[in-house]
């Protein structure tokens, strides 16, 4: 059986800022999958006697990171489905902000993909970190 189908239902029922959320925490994912896979490249090249071993988590890596892209895409799917295509478009990855998310002064909130912060956004003030 899939889990496409129980996954897409599961989305269906995330809020939209929510959503935003899944597409940030599958990327960051993602992002850290890719670079253990460089790591156990690096050391089963080094390490013959490990290099099965490590050959095989690298696939399984691979197809975990097959299927959080899958994921990625139903989520931007669900997004643009709900008329909020203007934020899929700027690329979620590319500032890492979570569009609705505020704090509890009810500024909006903006998270710094470098340090993993939240930094606060003021009108007229500029950012504060």
């Amino acid at each position: 059986m899939s889990w496409k189908p129980s996954y897409r239902n599961t989305v269906r029922q995330l809020s939209t800022p929510l959503l935003y959320a899944e597409i940030l925490k599958l990327e960051n994912s993602i992002k850290h999958l890719k670079r253990s896979n460089e790591e156990l490249k690096l050391h089963g090249h080094e390490n013959e006697d490990d290099g099965q071993w490590t050959e095989n988590i690298v696939r399984e890596n691979e197809d975990v990171i097959v299927k959080q892209e899958e994921q990625i895409e139903m989520v931007k799917g669900e997004i643009l489905e709900r008329g909020q295509s203007g934020h899929v478009e700027l690329g979620v990855q590319e500032w890492g902000t979570v569009p609705g998310e505020v704090n509890g002064n009810g500024d909006a909130v903006h998270k710094s993909e470098e340090v993993g912060e939240p930094m606060e956004l003021e009108e007229d003030e500029g950012v504060h970190l």
